[in-house]
């Protein structure tokens, strides 16, 4: 029932002989080692024939180990080195050159390095003796840069539809292409290869459609030969390319894919010297389904935090076992294949890898949005899809490891965080706008995007999006665009968090893209929180106070005669908000000073608001303010979460009961907001919301009360 269904089982019986008699071993009983000729000895490390050694950015050079043993008494060993200066593969003409390396006489015992450089010159290494007598000879060696592609159908990339176009990606690849190489596959004899991209999985010398336009442009724009190795397998969750995954028994495997290719990785030379890793999976992670005739889990459907806790444990294992790539991409998945996978039950794992790309500075999320898909609503086509994949992914792999210059529109639009921006007639909000990581980008929205935006908020509530717009924000010396939704509510109370998802279509339009709309596309995320934006902030002037079992709450409310009554409500996570109490107004006409007693926090972090109905029902919420029951109980001043980005919140423990001026300065000392509250004695909790008003920097906090002054740094960032 997956995308690969048809094909999957279609495998010639034959063939998967012999992908067993490679993949179940591990190509253990293949080793880079033998007999020299007539006896004379062995060797246990010599480069093979098209073989692409790892090289040393820091110098453009790889070192390649040569370890042999001679045992009888033969004269004048030496390795020789050929540079092929034409590239015709003769090594002897008037453009080539050579290097010798004398050893001595055997018998001997040797193991050292060589060094070539990386360019797109092939190299052949000989092992010789006496006057022209030859052991080994290995052609067609180069230096260069590897990198390793995992996932499921869409990683391994391979051709779809039987035209032309579809089947281009080695045309396209033109003379680049010899420079890019793969080691194994599904032949009987593991070995370097020239790559292809236009085979499926497990097939000699695959790296797929994507993965040979990458190396094809490095090739082209670096002059660096690249390894592009690609063990993507299928239509499988995430759970199939761990570590400790069963052995794949399903297809009479003996071994699961993480340890496949580990040792084929390891084999070719290039464990711990991947330099970026790229996943492209998730879409089976999008609905459950076990085949019948195989016993196959084909689909696995998680949720957010299961699908980011597994990424993390595989991310774990190849830092153990590979080594620590510089760089990890992320492709963002759109909806998988025809009505199994759909845009809702998709968001939870494209919000997983939107929160992996957020909180590791070692991860980079790519869009597949603005892109059409192939007919079959699951992969892509080469021309408008695979190639602008690999395009996309060559952009940004120049600018992190090659020096290119980052210029605009070429990274993925990210939503960071939303904030209302306009109110109705009746004082309700009724436009939000969303802040992005590359507000200088070009952003243009193409077609009706209305349907995919949704508003999220307490049940009995409608929320209709009307609008969505780029809003350009003159901000000197540059204009920020931001994107704005317009919506109409029905119901009390206001939306909370806001969605992308994606269009059910194959086609890229609907979109919002940077480069004019031609670019690459905002990526999806899930319940994004809407901070309270151009509401009044603080218009309550919420605190509480923790004395070490209970929060107090204390709230106070300006003309308590137009107010109806206040609701407490409390939040583990600050998202989703439920009502504890329902306080009704006192008959105070001025001032009021409201509080309530929560005997039953949660045990670590309580997240509380105020929700305040006025007599015309217009409801008016507070700041919320995030309470750490397990705060020092020192006294002191804490402002989190630092560095300030959403929401913040201060903390001060104090000796005894005082009044309090908070202010805030800016780095040249100059004060930018200063107001007046009442503190209790023990731990307070409150808003500092204005920060969120204030620009990127560093900023102190200064708290005065009667008996002393409290001070804090922050960083506040968009």
């Amino acid at each position: 029932m997956n995308c690969n269904f048809t094909y999957r089982y279609v495998k010639i019986f034959a063939l998967l002989i012999i992908f067993l008699n490679i993949y179940s071993t591990g190509f253990s009983q293949f080793t880079n080692s033998g007999n020299l000729p007539n006896g004379d000895g062995t060797y246990s490390s010599f480069p093979m024939d098209t073989q692409l050694v790892a090289r040393n950015p820091a110098t453009n050079k790889a070192s390649i180990q040569i370890a042999f043993i001679v045992t009888k008494s033969i004269q004048d060993i030496r390795i020789e080195i050929f540079r092929d200066g034409n590239n015709d593969d003769n090594y002897d003409g008037p453009q080539d050159s050579k290097r010798t390396v004398y050893i001595g006489n055997g018998p001997i015992n040797y193991s050292d390095t060589i060094q070539i450089p990386a360019e797109l010159f092939n190299y052949r290494i000989r092992l010789a003796y006496s006057s022209n007598s030859v052991w080994l000879s290995r052609n067609r060696i180069v230096a260069g840069d590897a990198i390793y592609i995992q996932g499921q159908s869409n990683a391994e990339a391979k051709p779809f539809g039987n035209d032309l176009a579809n089947n281009s990606a080695n045309n396209d690849a033109g003379s680049n292409r010899q420079w890019v190489r793969v080691f194994g596959g599904g032949g009987n004899t593991p070995r370097w290869y020239v790559g292809s991209g236009v085979k499926g999985y497990n097939a000699d010398a695959s790296l797929g459609q994507f993965g040979l336009r990458i190396g094809s442009q490095i090739v082209q724009n670096q002059s660096i030969p690249v390894a592009i190795m690609n063990g993507a397998e299928l239509g499988h969750p995430i759970s199939y390319f761990q570590k400790d995954a069963p052995p794949d028994l399903y297809s009479n495997f003996t071994t699961n894919n993480y340890q496949r290719e580990l040792a084929r990785l390891t084999q070719a030379g290039l464990k711990s010297h991947i330099r970026a890793v790229i996943w492209f999976q998730g879409e089976s992670n999008t609905y459950t389904y076990t085949n019948p005739s195989t016993n196959e889990v084909e689909g696995e459907k998680i949720n957010t935090v299961q699908y980011i806790a597994a990424f993390n444990k595989l991310y774990l294992d190849w830092e153990t076992d590979l080594g620590r790539a510089e760089k990890y991409y992320i492709y963002q998945i759109k909806p998988g294949c025809i009505n199994i996978s759909t845009p809702e039950s998709s968001l939870p794992i494209q919000e997983a890898q939107r929160r992996l790309d957020l909180n590791n500075q070692q991860m980079e999320i790519i869009s597949t949005n603005n892109l059409d898909k192939y007919s079959d609503n699951c992969h892509y086509n080469y021309i408008g899809g695979y190639q602008e994949i690999g395009n996309r992914t060559y952009t940004l792999i120049s600018q992190y490891f090659y020096g290119a210059p980052v210029l605009a529109n070429t990274m993925t639009p990210v939503a960071i965080s939303a904030a209302y921006s306009a109110v109705n007639l009746s004082n309700r909000p009724n436009k939000i706008q969303i802040r992005l990581n590359l507000p200088t980008d070009n952003l243009v929205v193409n077609g009706d995007m209305t349907t995919l935006f949704k508003l999220n908020g307490p049940a009995g509530n409608t929320y209709t999006i009307n609008s969505v717009s780029i809003v350009n924000k003159a901000t000197l010396p540059a204009v920020n665009n931001v994107i704005e939704i317009g919506f109409t509510s029905s119901g009390s109370d206001n939306p909370t968090s806001v969605s992308l998802q994606s269009s059910a279509s194959r086609f890229a339009i609907p979109s919002i893209a940077n480069n004019g709309g031609n670019g690459l596309g905002l990526i999806n995320f899930s319940e994004l929180p809407i901070d309270i934006g151009i509401l009044p902030a603080d218009p309550l002037n919420l605190r509480v106070n923790n004395n070490g079992v209970s929060n107090n709450l204390l709230w106070d409310a300006e003309n308590n005669i137009d107010f109806e009554k206040f609701e407490v409500q409390k939040s583990a996570d600050g998202n989703n908000f439920a009502t504890i109490s329902e306080i009704s107004s006192s008959s105070v006409t001025t001032t009021a000073h409201y509080q309530y007693l929560d005997i039953k926090p949660n045990a670590i972090r309580n997240y509380y608001r105020i929700k305040a109905t006025k007599n015309d029902t217009k409801i008016v919420y507070s700041d919320i303010v995030a309470v750490n029951n397990r705060a020092n109980s020192l006294p002191g001043l804490t402002i989190y979460p630092n560095p300030v980005k959403d929401r913040a919140n201060i903390s001060l423990t104090l000796k005894k009961a005082s009044s309090a001026t908070v202010q805030i300065f800016d780095a040249n000392g100059r004060m930018v907001t200063s107001r007046k509250l009442v503190l209790q004695k023990g731990s307070n909790m409150f808003s500092a919301g204005e920060l969120i008003d204030q620009p990127s920097g560093i900023y102190m906090v200064r708290v005065t009360t009667d008996d002393g002054v409290y001070t804090g740094r922050v960083v506040r960032v968009k």
